[in-house]
């Protein structure tokens, strides 16, 4: 078991396609900048969003026992300056992540272009059903969509031909 878990992380970082063509170098580093800038998007997206999680879980109760008018001003915390901003940004950048890494995974050919382009529709459409314009039921169907397209993304990378180890 260990040593597939270490098949599929070293696939991760094999230079040839599905296909078994051999990537070019200009190809690595682009993706590699790319994919950089996507995982710091949705990590720092992931990081907002658990604080934003702390703050209604741990925090808000807290402040509502012991000042209820600040609260009834400013709501669970959407009505707070900073706490206002952060939570449509985290999730622009969590967006704005997935889509930049699904692209280069659907440009590279590395993993199936069809599973890339499942996450990329179902992230786009969980991040139009978060802005609050769309009834809720959008935000479930892009959340299965995109889930669904992690799972393919997940599989495919467990099931690739895996290098020596």
């Amino acid at each position: 078991m260990l040593e597939r878990q270490a098949a599929c992380i070293s696939n991760l970082f094999t230079e040839t396609n599905m296909e078994g063509r051999r990537l070019t170098g200009s190809a690595i580093r682009a993706s590699g900048f790319v994919n950089a800038v996507a995982g710091i998007c949705v990590v720092t997206a992931l990081i907002l969003i658990f604080g934003l999680n702390y703050w209604e879980a741990l925090i808000n109760p807290v402040v509502a026992a012991e000042a209820p008018a600040f609260v009834e001003t400013h709501g669970a915390g959407e009505g707070i300056g900073l706490v206002a901003l952060v939570f449509p940004f985290s999730g622009a950048l969590f967006v704005v992540g997935y889509i930049l890494l699904c692209l280069d995974v659907a440009r590279a050919e590395t993993l199936p272009g069809g599973a890339a382009w499942l996450t990329i529709a179902g992230v786009v459409v969980f991040g139009a059903g978060l802005s609050g314009f769309l009834p809720m039921i959008v935000v479930q169907i892009g959340s299965v969509i995109f889930a669904s397209g992690l799972v393919w993304l997940g599989l495919a990378l467990w099931m690739s031909p895996s290098t020596e180890v």
